[in-house]
């Protein structure tokens, strides 16, 4: 749809106007649920796929560079409602990891924004030493994850950390 506007200065221009839709939550998530599906494969997703058989993945990087929607396309038919999807940001699922409860009947777990608590390399270190042998384990976050400061426990050796970066030219 076309529109002509009319500025107070008197000078005209047109302007594309989309059709609009009125779609309701379920077509809006299935729409989404398709994207996801569609999604352009990250540049990492190999390497990742190859080292979780091996230890904890690890990805950081700056905010807002698809961290998240990247680590929830190693999950089947993800979400935000994904079982294997821990956000620590969730007061629910947070104080279940606190009590140290992970999701059952899942090859790979996802914790996302977990640097935000305090001790969380002791909780995941216990969380990977305890179920390596049937789940792995992929966390992101913004902070640096490799970093670490005095006090915690080390991760060393335990996982494989990556940077991830905005789209590159070939994606």
């Amino acid at each position: 749809i076309k529109t002509d506007k009319t500025h107070s200065s008197g000078l005209t221009h047109s302007r594309e106007k989309s059709p609009q839709h009125d779609f309701t939550h379920e077509q809006n998530r299935g729409m989404v649920t398709l994207l996801m599906n569609k999604l352009l494969e990250r540049y990492l997703k190999k390497a990742i796929t190859e080292d979780l058989t091996e230890k904890m993945v690890f990805i950081g990087g700056p905010r807002q560079v698809g961290k998240t929607t990247f680590a929830m396309t190693f999950l089947n038919k993800a979400n935000e409602k994904h079982p294997a999807y821990l956000n620590w940001d969730d007061v629910l699922v947070r104080s279940k990891l606190l009590r140290g409860e992970l999701p059952v009947n899942e090859n790979l777990i996802v914790l996302d924004e977990i640097h935000k608590f305090a001790q969380w390399r002791n909780l995941v270190k216990g969380f990977y030493d305890t179920n390596k042998l049937q789940t792995s384990f992929l966390i992101t976050g913004s902070a640096r994850l490799d970093y670490y400061s005095k006090g915690g426990d080390s991760l060393q050796g335990r996982y494989h950390y990556y940077r991830m970066h905005p789209f590159s030219l070939p994606e």
